[in-house]
């Protein structure tokens, strides 16, 4: 767990909020990196110097997943605690994807070259596929209306699908 590289996060958002910190209502903390005591969504609090009732939640083990289940988290708390204001912390020291070696103090992986490419090269079928439905129906206007994440997978990934959905704007 990496509840100062959190902290450093957390610093940078909340300057730019432009609130105070005693008005956060709600801290909700991902990490892949472990389990410890206490944890880091504790931790995280000391150092913002929070309030210690402010609600938290834990996420630990989470994999790839874990950044799209933080955001869904807090629209949920969001919009069932009118007023709440969530910090929501995700943090890692991590890459995840393809080769996997196995070290002392933990699991390091790499990502293959040309996953980027593999990852695009269906996207906008896998999407069609995905999200068809709603624009039919009428329940979205298009696929950008619906709550939906890319696997982050790395910054070559993101990159090329920022290219490959957003290359005529």
């Amino acid at each position: 767990m990496h509840p100062k590289l959190g902290f450093e996060a957390a610093i940078k958002a909340i300057a730019e909020w432009v609130q105070p910190k005693s008005a956060i209502s709600h801290l909700i903390f991902c990490s892949m990196s472990g389990v410890g005591m206490p944890g880091a969504d504790v931790i995280l609090v000391k150092l913002l110097e929070l309030s210690a009732s402010i609600n938290r939640l834990m996420l630990y083990n989470l994999s790839c997943y874990g950044s799209g289940t933080v955001l869904r988290i807090a629209k949920d708390i969001a919009d069932t605690n009118p007023g709440a204001r969530i910090l929501a912390v995700r943090a890692e020291s991590t890459c995840l994807s393809g080769r996997r070696q196995y070290r002392e103090h933990g699991t390091t992986a790499c990502l293959e070259q040309v996953v980027p490419t593999l990852v695009c090269s269906r996207l906008e079928a896998c999407l069609v596929k995905a999200f068809g439905w709603a624009t039919e129906c009428g329940v979205a206007s298009d696929r950008n209306s619906i709550f939906w994440v890319v696997h982050p997978g790395g910054w070559k990934v993101l990159d090329e699908v920022e290219e490959t959905l957003f290359a005529d704007e």
